[in-house]
């Protein structure tokens, strides 16, 4: 990387040289030329900069960052250093050209960048020293300031949610310097707290009161070491695609072991619970999927007013600016943090039953309000737009079938025409069904729904299309589990959580690899609609559990293989996706 200093190198120059990058001082006037001529990605800055070394840092060795700007903390202003990746550097020499009689060049260059279309991130200052011109004062304060404090107080996110941000970033932040200290990857913290939720759901799993104690006690540090990851990849800046696949499978994996363990313990002492695990990971899956569906249409739109809440929904956010009014709302939306500690607080000193009770409640209530906050925003949107985020569906033969006959009703009610039969019937006759009542609300499920794939969501509500379906496949086939009998229901489980974690790589795949999951293979797994079948018809013939066993089995063997060979052929740059999960408070 090459550095262009305009006018001097009595300022600046210096601490880019401590980062590896090579200085060229150009005259104001002959920065247009040069930078036609420089090869590769270039960092153009002000000479007479006083500023620390970790300042930039920030900027130049985030490999997140492809082009971005030095920025004051309020991210509003711009400090005169600018970093462009090398494929822009037509663009950028252009732009130089238009910005060359401008008082301040640099900053002509960066806002023309801006208004052609340059994604440019900003790296902010973080309270550390920055002056122009340099004086022999501003570098004394500079030298003043612990840089590597500053880098371990950015390493941990500046928004996370209650428990996180007050019981566990106060010292995970140490434990993410010391890592780094040791050569640890942040890999390989993702590895080892998978490994440590392993091993809390193997103690629940036994049942007793040491276990359920112990558990807990190493789900705690499982969840430590899962924002120690995070907090290592930020302070050591080695970021990775495939870890950050990595981070967000094996949360979801994780959440799924401890799940089990509660449940096999809890069946080991007499009090079976599947059907209550099953219920929370469908919960959560179902959160998940709204928040994906929603925020990939949001992207996809203009939302009126910069999409600034209006009515009431404006005036519940003007509440943010009441003490304590945030915290609420992050403790409402019921992150990740929180739902670890609910597990290692009511599994330590009650039960398992106990425990998915309320994580059910907690969880219920939190899907409402993040359920009607999305539906209050979707309602300002314009009419039209791109089509709702259609690869979520996971149709299969029989609804893509069914689909072209659909095409004159919105999809949104035909979802939701599947679904509604389908929980007044569960909720009606419970475990209670007869195998008729059952095959005939999910037949009709499968039918509904499957029209709802006929045209392409452009409503304001269209996102809502595969949360919807893949409630009607979850619910479904646990209510298929829980009538074949107790020994199903843990095989119902098994059957959502391979199935959770192949809907979570859909949409990990796109964000981490940069291309869908093959839609064959999405085929030839069934579809929600294959697989709803195919449950009615195990349940018919009684082949439960043992067919949704083996069908468990036959999706995770693909789902492990097709990862391993989509990663093998994935070239992609790092993420931008730094966030556990697409919750907004």
């Amino acid at each position: 990387m090459k550095a262009l200093v305009i006018g001097s190198d009595d300022g600046i120059g210096a601490r880019l040289r401590e980062l590896g990058v090579e200085v060229e001082v150009v005259a104001p006037g002959a920065l247009a030329e040069r930078v036609r001529t420089a090869d590769g990605d270039l960092v153009l800055a002000h000479g007479d900069i006083a500023t620390n070394r970790e300042a930039l840092a920030g900027l130049i060795e985030d490999p997140r960052i492809a082009s971005g700007v030095l920025a004051a903390d309020d991210g509003q202003r711009f400090l005169g250093v600018l970093k462009v990746a090398a494929e822009q550097r037509v663009l950028l020499a252009e732009t130089a050209d238009r910005a060359a009689p401008s008082d301040d060049a640099l900053a002509a260059i960066a806002a023309g960048l801006a208004e052609a279309g340059v994604p440019l991130r900003t790296a902010l200052l973080r309270g550390m020293v920055w002056e122009r011109p340099a004086t022999e004062a501003a570098w004394a304060r500079a030298a003043q300031v612990d840089e590597d404090r500053v880098r371990m107080d950015s390493a941990v996110k500046s928004v996370d949610g209650f428990f996180t941000t007050f019981f566990v970033s106060p010292y995970s932040r140490y434990v993410a310097r010391w890592a780094a200290r040791r050569g640890l990857t942040p890999n390989q913290v993702t590895s080892m707290s998978l490994a440590l939720g392993l091993l809390s759901a193997l103690c629940f799993a036994t049942g007793q009161r040491w276990g359920l104690v112990a558990g807990a006690v190493l789900l705690q540090v499982a969840f430590t070491a899962d924002c120690v990851d995070g907090q290592l990849a930020r302070y050591t800046r080695n970021f990775s695609a495939l870890g950050g696949w990595l981070d967000s499978t094996f949360d979801r994996l994780k959440e799924w072991l401890v799940f089990a363990g509660l449940a096999i313990g809890a069946d080991r002492m007499g009090h079976p619970v599947w059907v209550l695990a099953g219920a929370a990971l469908t919960l959560q899956t179902l959160r998940h999927m709204v928040d994906f569906a929603f925020h990939d249409e949001r992207r996809a739109r203009i939302p009126p007013a910069g999409d600034k809440p209006a009515g009431e929904l404006g005036r519940w956010g003007e509440l943010d600016r009441v003490a304590l009014v945030p915290w609420v709302k992050r403790l409402i939306a019921f992150p990740i943090g929180e739902r670890f500690a609910l597990v290692s607080l009511t599994a330590a000193l009650w039960s398992a039953h106990t425990t998915f009770v309320a994580w059910l409640a907690w969880g219920g209530f939190a899907a409402l309000y993040g359920v009607t906050g999305r539906v209050l925003r979707a309602l300002r949107w314009r009419a039209a737009g791109r089509a709702a985020p259609e690869r979520y569906r996971d149709d299969g033969p029989i609804a893509r079938a069914l689909g072209p006959l659909g095409r004159r009703v919105e999809p949104p009610l035909l979802a939701l025409a599947a679904l509604l039969p389908l929980v007044v019937a569960i909720a009606i006759t419970g475990a209670g069904a007869t195998n008729a009542t059952a095959v005939a609300a999910i037949a009709w499920a499968i039918v509904i729904g499957g029209l709802s794939g006929g045209r392409a969501g452009l409503g304001r509500l269209a996102w809502t299309v595969p949360p919807l379906l893949r409630a009607t496949e979850y619910m479904g086939l646990l209510w298929l589990g829980a009538l074949a009998g107790v020994s199903s229901r843990p095989a119902a489980f098994a059957l959502l959580a391979t199935l959770a974690l192949r809907q979570y790589d859909i949409v990990y795949g796109l964000r981490y690899r940069g291309a869908p999951v093959s839609d064959r293979l999405g085929v030839a797994a069934g579809g929600w609609d294959g697989r709803l079948a195919l449950g009615c018809v195990l349940l018919v013939t009684g082949a439960l559990p043992a067919g949704f066993y083996a069908l468990a089995a036959i999706i995770a063997v693909v789902f492990c293989a097709a990862a391993i060979r989509d990663w093998s052929r994935a070239r992609m740059p790092v993420a931008f996706h730094d966030d556990k999960e697409d919750v907004e408070a």
